[in-house]
């Protein structure tokens, strides 16, 4: 959904594996702009174990992913891989890998970010945490003061104390 706002940082995190999402935290802080992390987290009286999927040690390695900036997407111990046939995500053993059909994690490509979004509602897809997207843009701060000054720039009139200050005036009388 935030990637379809146009969001220019989405990370996902577990709160059971703290080093990582310490790390995506991070990211997120130091990310110009808004950032949106998502943090799976348990609760004990409403969903007491509905993540267990991805933090219990047996089975956590088949159903997530852990994306790295210019690495493959492996999973399961090194033995899957997720490939882009034809523009849609297929699972591969990874011994069947190469170069030129890797999917190489890099988190500015926006069409891939999709994907990954969209991994959620595939039931065979594991579940990708880390940085799915990220991207360096101009503010809305930044764009509004340059856009003041070009405005300053071109119109002395445009200063507010020479306005607040000048010889228009209304004359009130009963």
């Amino acid at each position: 959904l935030l990637l379809c706002a146009n969001a220019t940082f989405v990370a996902r995190g577990l709160d059971r594996d703290p080093k990582h999402l310490r790390n995506i935290l991070l990211e997120g802080a130091k990310h110009k702009g808004t950032s949106f992390i998502e943090i799976y987290q348990n609760c004990h009286v409403f969903n007491d174990g509905v993540f267990e999927v991805f933090t219990d040690k047996k089975i956590k390695d088949e159903h997530t992913i852990y994306l790295e900036e210019g690495k493959p997407l492996v999973f399961d111990k090194g033995e899957k891989a997720i490939v882009l046939d034809s523009g849609k995500p297929v699972i591969i053993e990874a011994n069947r890998l190469s170069d030129e059909t890797a999917w190489i994690h890099d988190p500015s490509d926006a069409h891939k970010a999709f994907w990954l979004a969209k991994f959620e509602g595939m039931e065979e897809m594991p579940r990708p945490f880390g940085v799915l997207y990220a991207e360096d843009r101009p503010t809305y701060e930044e764009q509004s003061y340059d856009q003041m000054n070009d405005v300053k720039d071109q119109n002395e009139v445009a200063n507010l104390d020479h306005l607040l200050r000048g010889n228009q005036y209304w004359n009130i009388s009963e």
